[in-house]
């Protein structure tokens, strides 16, 4: 790997002026000799990613997007996600799936009255991998995007992060907003929230020293997507459908792209009940599971740690 983290500087040029690429944000930015830029509050900012010829450049993408959400049992929380993708949907002219996987709070029957614009299809069983799956199926855009319920949209353009990313680099074959590594027994483990500023040092857009991205705010190509077979249904319910994913996009030879900065925010912990008896269990199960997996497929993936 030549390169570990993208600099700002290295996308948009030093000759670029920085306040003509960020946008939504009053932090102070200084720049150092190097070319690279010095934040306040890193961790706090809201900023859109653009080069000079973005208009012409994205303008292919922003009617070819499917984005997909799941819902399971979570009436009062998923309408703040699909609030602020019909919110700030401009100029995109996006698809929204949800992909219902078989809730019983009336949540299903919330999403069919209130939204009309959205397509919803329900699943035969509580599964996100088969549920994502199914959304894909469903889909009919040459660019996914998954979202959990659970998360929302910030502001206005806020794809365009993802697509200047996804055209500086051709091997690119995922981009996530979160992600991590693997401890010695190839085990998830940490992850870019137990670093500080989440992982990305002054001056950094992404970073592709990744072990895995989370599945929530991640972005492919079908074909690529086709490519690797989708989501491993073994992993129904939850966990670790994601990490599999992405060893998938790794061993055909395509890079995991991590950015803090896609102007996504998530209220944690919503979807998954994190931290009960139940989900603790399936973590070990599927996480038995994943490392068995890889160990006979690609043992060398397991080794990317922190």
């Amino acid at each position: 790997m030549k390169e570990k983290i993208i600099n700002y500087y290295k996308v948009f040029g030093l000759k670029e002026t920085i306040k003509k690429i960020f946008r939504y944000t009053n932090i102070k930015i200084k720049t150092r000799k190097d070319g690279s830029y010095i934040f306040s509050k890193l961790e706090k900012r809201n900023i859109i990613m653009k080069p000079k010829n973005a208009k012409t450049e994205f303008k292919k993408y922003y009617d070819n997007i499917s984005i997909i959400i799941l819902n399971y049992n979570n009436k009062g929380i998923i309408d703040k996600c699909l609030d602020s993708l019909i919110k700030y949907k401009g100029k995109y002219k996006y698809e929204i799936i949800v992909v219902d996987n078989l809730s019983s709070d009336g949540s299903y029957e919330m999403l069919t009255k209130k939204y009309n614009n959205i397509k919803i299809y329900r699943n035969t069983k509580n599964g996100c991998a088969s549920g994502r799956n199914l959304g894909v199926k469903k889909s009919s855009k040459e660019y996914i995007m998954f979202l959990d319920s659970d998360q929302f949209i910030k502001g206005n353009d806020w794809i365009d992060n993802y697509l200047t990313l996804f055209n500086i680099d051709q091997n690119i074959g995922a981009i996530g907003w979160t992600g991590g590594w693997f401890n010695k027994k190839g085990y998830a483990f940490h992850t870019v929230d137990n670093f500080e500023f989440r992982y990305m040092p002054p001056g950094g857009m992404a970073r592709k020293d990744i072990g895995y991205l989370g599945s929530g705010g991640m972005f492919m190509k079908r074909s690529i997507f086709n490519k690797i077979g989708g989501f491993d249904v073994n992993y129904d319910p939850t966990c670790y459908e994601d990490t599999d994913i992405s060893l998938k996009i790794r061993n055909v030879g395509k890079e995991l792209y991590y950015c803090p900065f896609l102007n996504i925010e998530h209220d944690a912990h919503q979807t998954t009940k994190s931290g009960s008896d139940k989900h603790e269990k399936l973590i070990q199960e599927k996480g038995k599971y994943f490392v068995n997996k890889w160990k006979n497929i690609n043992p060398s993936l397991l080794k990317y740690r922190k």
